[in-house]
């Protein structure tokens, strides 16, 4: 096996070993690929020769990592990649793993932030981390969010099932918990919807809470389903400001949770 003396190791920090290294992108071409290559087209994504890459795929085929299913001498991600990816899946804690990241959000900005999960009234805060703003506010532990008017609100509402959020709306269990206060609004949430999925995030500049300005970003699934909400929460512009460096912060944050990303527009 090939050994890499003197170059980084893929993620630039660390020596490897070079061929385990060019057999990860290898799986890694096929998983953004979202479906079959040939190998000219793999050598074309990864800018090496097919001829090159032949050896690692078929180990990585005989492996059970790549398959062959079709004629066309194109490959696939095969039961073994599926296998690897189901217990990722399994292990991918999103609260928790969503905790740690908005603790290290609110010690590089100082301002407040939130964790929100869907529970049986609407979106309902979890997490509470203070920022150095001393922030003060009604809101804490088992608040429910409106579902329309805060940020927190139009991150589920933009990122679960459009279903579920209808039947949401038509059992009553909204109007009675808080989440929904006001008629007519799924209507202008839904002509947002399509923009905050396009961007990845939602806003609420002193809409909610009079003088509080929060920004909200959705973790994702698998299936493309939000299960946490981080948001930022402070008293001016700068929190919801997309020039700034507060927000953009918070995007990145929900992108790197986030099993797909929440900018992707689907």
């Amino acid at each position: 096996m090939e050994m890499e003396k003197g170059g980084p190791e893929r993620n630039g920090t660390r020596r490897g070993i070079q061929s385990f290294d060019i057999g990860l992108s290898v799986l890694e071409a096929f998983v953004a690929a979202q479906g079959p290559l040939t190998l000219t087209q793999l050598g074309d994504n990864l800018g090496m020769p097919a001829s090159k890459l032949h050896r690692y795929v078929s180990s990585l085929v005989s492996a059970g990592f790549l398959d062959q299913p079709r004629r066309s001498g194109a490959y696939d991600l095969g039961p073994r990649a599926l296998a690897v990816g189901l217990a990722a899946l399994n292990r991918n804690d999103f609260v928790n793993r969503a905790v740690s990241a908005t603790e290290e959000l609110v010690a590089r900005t100082g301002v407040t932030g939130t964790i929100a999960v869907w529970g049986n009234y609407g979106p309902t805060l979890v997490r509470w981390e203070r920022g150095t703003d001393a922030l003060t506010t009604a809101l804490g532990l088992g608040s429910v969010m409106d579902l329309f008017r805060s940020a927190t609100g139009r991150i589920f509402a933009s990122y679960l099932p459009e279903g579920s959020v209808k039947a949401f709306l038509s059992s009553g269990i909204g109007a009675a918990s808080g989440a929904v206060t006001g008629d007519g609004e799924y209507g202008r949430l839904d002509a947002m919807r399509g923009e905050i999925r396009r961007i990845g995030y939602a806003c609420a500049d002193g809409e909610y809470i009079p003088g509080l300005y929060a920004a909200s970003a959705p973790v994702l699934n698998w299936q493309g389903d939000v299960e946490v909400a981080v948001t930022l929460v402070g008293r001016t512009t700068a929190v919801t400001d997309p020039e700034g460096e507060i927000l953009p912060m918070l995007v990145e944050t929900a992108r790197n949770l986030s099993v797909l990303d929440p900018a992707s527009g689907n």
